[in-house]
């Protein structure tokens, strides 16, 4: 397989996709990676791209709000929302991906992170992009999946998301035998 066979993954987000050295966890992808650490869902929407200039990705995921409802914004689902609305006008034959919060390990955030899940999942079939589940994934597990802080990923979390994305993406990614 040539480089150029990979399909192209664009992953757009706060610190999560910007510390997750997806080229290094992804190696059957192409990767273009667009993290800002500290940066809330409004700031994404504000930096989606204005007119489709590159290549078009096979796939766009999509890891946004942690830093939103860490600080007690819960409003940032429906900007999630019209951020695939955004990305399908200018990717029309791009897969859309958008990543479930994850299970923080800070006290009082549980109910939120679930509720908004329960929403980021809703706004994703109304919008006809894919809701991708991590958060059930991370609470089924037993390793330590976060570092010291709570909210940043371990080595370890970030091999399970790998592993479930990468998972993921072949099936969705899977082109029909003739």
């Amino acid at each position: 397989m040539t480089i150029t066979d990979k399909p192209l993954l664009l992953m757009l987000g706060d610190s999560l996709i910007d510390y997750g050295e997806w080229r290094r966890r992804l190696p059957g992808y192409r990767i273009i990676s667009s993290g800002i650490p500290g940066e809330r869902t409004e700031g994404l929407l504000h930096r989606l791209p204005h007119e489709s200039s590159q290549e078009s990705p096979d796939a766009i995921v999509i890891m946004s709000g942690t830093n939103n409802i860490v600080f007690g914004d819960v409003g940032f689902v429906d900007l999630l929302g019209r951020a695939a609305t955004i990305l399908r006008s200018y990717y029309q034959q791009s897969e859309i991906l958008i990543t479930s919060l994850l299970p923080y390990e800070i006290p009082g955030l549980h109910d939120a992170i679930h509720a908004a899940n329960h929403q980021l999942a809703f706004v994703c079939e109304e919008r006809g992009c894919h809701y991708f589940d991590l958060c059930s994934h991370f609470e089924q597990s037993f390793d330590e999946l976060f570092d010291f802080d709570g909210v940043h990923l371990s080595n370890l979390g970030y091999r399970l998301w790998a592993s479930l994305l990468d998972e993921y993406l072949r099936k969705l990614l899977a082109k029909p035998v003739d």
